[in-house]
């Protein structure tokens, strides 16, 4: 490939990882077996058992590659190719590899005015990777990550990058998406039922997860370097980051910004008001906290409650201290409904 000065441009740039060059036989398949055999960890068995057999269909794909698709004298791979396409895809996104492939390289950054982005932490990973084994360490957080992976893809979000046990992605770019707001943090609720799955993959209870969440303008654009990555740039990168920072273990974090657009939604998100937190380079902010959606169960059986409460409070005496019969008295009947600044919670019976 050529870029905009005639100069080679993924020659230098791009270096394919070469995993394996030997060919995959019966005993590496049974030696699969065995180890599964072994792994007490359910989710960590159903996972070895996918990622093998991902592994055992591409490894012909990789040996090709390996032998014909980068050369020693640097030759330019090609894009064309199903086996070069398939890794390097896995280092950017389609819209930016299918730039990248025509050729070209004006604009190969670009300013995003509206998307929304994820930070997620594991709490107790440091204390928990002391006194565990590099390849335990290796396994569970591969585990945890195919699954967040295969979630965000559910919801239409990026995985722009993990930094240790951090995971960072964003939804609403490369291409935009007037719900990603919505989906973002339908997103970030999935991940946190996911908790429990969590402690069994980690096999420790006091393992968890803090999630922080933002919107906000973005750019977006490929580093050339010797392993070059899309990334992304801005303060609302920062933002999020302090979100997840400052927030709670088990709790989703939301920036001021998200919360106010997550009210107007036309899905009814619980939020809680945290008040006013103290973030680094922001001072004094205002802060929620994602607890949910309000499903559609929940609300019919709320107006059922509150049905028959008035159905009760009609078959009251008309000298009812206090009010008419078709006053209902909600202290009373200790119907108690929630409001979190404007959004919705669902009303409970003491």
């Amino acid at each position: 490939l050529q870029d905009c000065t005639g100069q080679q441009f993924l020659v230098n740039t791009v270096r394919i990882p070469v995993v394996c060059d030997l060919e995959v036989n019966r005993n590496d398949i049974q030696e699969t077996v065995n180890s599964d055999a072994t792994t007490s960890n359910p989710l960590k068995k159903r996972f070895r058992k996918i990622n093998s057999s991902r592994s055992l269909l591409s490894s012909k794909n990789t040996r090709r590659l390996s032998k014909a698709s980068v050369s020693s004298d640097g030759e330019p791979f090609d894009l064309t190719d199903a086996s070069a396409h398939m890794i390097v895809r896995q280092v950017f996104p389609k819209e930016i590899l299918e730039h990248l492939a025509s050729g070209g390289c004006q604009d190969i950054s670009k300013s995003h005015s509206s998307v929304s982005v994820f930070f997620s932490d594991i709490v107790g990973f440091t204390e928990w990777s002391s006194r565990v084994q590099p390849n335990t360490i290796c396994e569970s957080l591969s585990c945890l990550f195919q699954i967040m992976d295969d979630l965000a893809e559910q919801f239409h979000v990026y995985k722009v990058e993990t930094i240790g046990d951090a995971w960072m992605g964003v939804c609403g770019a490369p291409t935009f998406r007037p719900d990603h707001v919505d989906l973002m943090a339908k997103f970030a609720i999935q991940i946190l039922k996911m908790i429990p799955e969590i402690k069994v993959i980690f096999d420790d209870d006091k393992i968890s997860l803090r999630i922080g969440i933002h919107c906000g303008s973005v750019v977006s654009g490929v580093v050339r370097a010797d392993r070059p990555r899309w990334q992304l740039f801005g303060d609302t990168v920062n933002m999020t980051s302090r979100m997840e920072s400052t927030s709670e273990t088990g709790r989703i974090q939301v920036s001021q910004e998200m919360g106010e657009v997550l009210k107007r939604s036309e899905t009814r998100f619980i939020l809680e008001d945290r008040g006013m937190q103290q973030v680094k380079g922001k001072g004094k902010v205002r802060t929620y906290f994602l607890n949910g959606v309000v499903n559609e169960d929940d609300e019919a059986e709320q107006i059922h409650r509150i049905s028959i409460l008035e159905l009760q409070s009609e078959m009251l005496p008309q000298n009812q201290p206090g009010g008419s019969s078709t006053e209902l008295n909600m202290e009373a009947c200790h119907l108690k409904p929630q409001r979190f600044s404007g959004s919705w919670a669902e009303a409970e019976l003491a």
